[in-house]
């Protein structure tokens, strides 16, 4: 039995057999499909073949890089702007706690004014931006804040912030200003339980302000241009093996 190419005879007469037995049922048809194989086999060997297989799949690869580079990129500035608006109310809940509560002017009622209007306005930015996140450290340092606001509702109220439906807050200006927008005097005894000390909410939600920030910045340094090099492995994996081809 002699081999060739590392292919027995006898595989080879067995390969070529089928053509015979389609011979006696199509009559002619056999030729053409030997024509038909033959020409595949010239083409495997002239590398033809190889380079149409390799520029398809190289091009898929090219594309799918391409897609998973631009959700990427959409991902990293989503934890971007989520690490910036926390870092934000960290200043905001930060100069609430440095804030005085026992506003004797005009002048620092709007100041308390302003530190709350601030905070709030800090907060929504926070809690907006982290619905995009898909990250589970940022997702559950979100959810802390939104606990630990909820938990608060009530002396939160008495400062004329409520909880919104879709745990936003509001501040209700009326509350620190009459229809001419003058500063009124308001009890600023809830503001203290609220913002100062240890323990406080104010206190509490820098922690996990803090803690968000850190997460995202976290998660933005793992975002690389191609992300996930498994989502990739379909459409390399192909380009690869012709890669190999001598």
């Amino acid at each position: 039995m002699t081999r060739m190419y590392g292919i027995s005879s006898d595989s080879i007469s067995t390969m070529f057999s089928s053509l015979n037995s389609r011979t006696s049922s199509y009559g002619n048809s056999a030729s053409g499909t030997t024509g038909s194989i033959l020409a595949d086999y010239a083409s495997i060997r002239s590398g033809s073949y190889y380079r149409l297989v390799k520029n398809y799949y190289k091009q898929q690869g090219s594309d799918a890089k391409s897609n998973i580079k631009s959700k990427n990129t959409t991902e990293a500035k989503t934890l971007t702007g989520i690490k910036a608006d926390a870092n934000e109310l960290l200043d905001s809940a930060t100069k609430l706690m440095g804030t005085n509560f026992d506003p004797k002017t005009d002048k620092d009622r709007e100041k308390v004014y302003d530190n709350l209007k601030a905070f709030v306005e800090n907060y929504n930015d926070t809690i907006n931006a982290a619905k995009d996140a898909t990250n589970t450290s940022v997702l559950s340092a979100a959810s802390s804040m939104v606990k630990s606001t909820a938990v608060n509702a009530g002396l939160l109220g008495k400062v004329g912030i409520t909880i919104n439906k879709d745990n936003t807050m509001k501040l209700n200006e009326d509350m620190y200003k009459d229809k001419d927008g003058k500063m009124k005097e308001v009890d600023m005894t809830p503001a203290k339980s609220l913002f100062k000390g240890v323990g406080s909410y104010a206190h509490n939600l820098n922690a996990s302000a803090s803690y968000l920030s850190m997460s995202a910045t976290n998660a933005a340094s793992r975002v690389t241009t191609y992300g996930d090099n498994a989502r990739m492995t379909k459409a390399n994996d192909f380009s690869s093996v012709f890669d190999n081809i001598v």
